[in-house]
């Protein structure tokens, strides 16, 4: 019962975002996660790995309303949203630190989060990490990357800027610079069947940015 009560909170949650980061990404993190788990043959424990991918982005609303232009801080608002629906909904009181837990660090294999990375063998944690990063890798992926930045105001493009040089800097000037930046999310993660799956997502993003460029600068070959 919990389970259903979990879902219509979270579909309540996430119902006015216009990022990317609705119900349909945190349903696909869950089955990615899924996966990914079943490749890896490790058991967990699936009322976990659902409210983390339910709720780990739960917070995003509460950062644009902050101001948080990137939202670097959902992770935290997120974890305090979790906390009350979890209760709301009857979820196993013994199971919620490992939920919180898991929305804290779920950013921790990003670029963003590194410096902050604390070492976790928690499956349940390494699972949705590995499939909320490739979720932003591959043609869905650059699509939701794009959305977000044009949302928060960054341009689309700016070609004076070097392709290969100073991506940490130029991702905040360019929405495509970012798209570039974003690749990166495949060098840091947890398992080898996503490392595995990542390879496919990348050529299609690489393809994407390829064809963009040849349209912006007018080519035809």
């Amino acid at each position: 019962m919990h389970r259903e009560k979990l879902e219509v909170a979270a579909k309540e949650l996430l119902k006015n975002d216009p990022t990317g980061h609705d119900i349909y990404h945190s349903m696909r993190v869950y089955n990615l996660a899924k996966e990914i788990a079943k490749k890896e043959g490790w058991q967990f424990d699936d009322d976990i790995l659902f409210a983390i991918a339910m709720l780990h982005d739960a917070g995003h609303e509460r950062s644009i309303r902050t101001g948080d232009k990137y939202r670097y801080k959902h992770m935290e608002y997120s974890a305090e949203i979790a906390k009350r629906v979890l209760a709301e909904v009857g979820f196993p009181e013994q199971k919620i630190p490992v939920v919180l837990q898991g929305i804290l660090q779920h950013d921790q294999t990003k670029p963003w989060g590194l410096a902050n990375r604390i070492p976790t063998d928690i499956k349940e944690i390494l699972l949705i990490q590995d499939a909320d990063n490739l979720e932003a890798i591959g043609i869905l992926g650059m699509v939701r990357v794009l959305v977000f930045n044009i949302q928060a105001g960054t341009p689309l493009y700016k070609p004076e800027l070097s392709l290969t040089k100073d991506l940490e800097k130029s991702r905040l000037e360019s929405a495509i610079h970012n798209l570039i930046w974003h690749l990166s999310l495949g060098d840091n993660l947890n398992t080898k069947a996503a490392k595995k799956m990542v390879q496919e997502r990348k050529i299609q993003a690489r393809n994407f940015l390829d064809q963009f460029l040849k349209e912006w600068n007018g080519r035809t070959d």
